[in-house]
């Protein structure tokens, strides 16, 4: 499991950094996605060799908030964002 730290805004406007875990970078944005508090998403860095994420799109969370919620089959989506799809 690898560790990030997402730089964030929340739905009160307040930035923060949050201490974020997961298995890819795609799982960590979509527990993102989950959480109804984060507005939006600046950067996500992992720590392990400091690769850095940038989303430009202010909107990509709400976005990807509207596609995930049309997702009927929830265990093979975590399946597919861990890598696990094959297993």
């Amino acid at each position: 499991m690898e560790e990030f730290i997402i730089k964030a805004t929340l739905e009160d406007s307040e930035k923060i950094n949050l201490l974020a875990f997961g298995q890819t970078i795609e799982d960590v944005v979509d527990n993102l996605v989950q959480m109804d508090a984060v507005k939006s998403v600046e950067e996500v860095i992992r720590k392990r060799d400091g690769a850095s994420w940038h989303l430009n799109d202010t909107d990509a969370i709400s976005k990807l908030r509207a596609l995930r919620n049309q997702i009927k089959d929830k265990v093979l989506l975590k399946n597919v964002l861990t890598g696990a799809e094959g297993l």
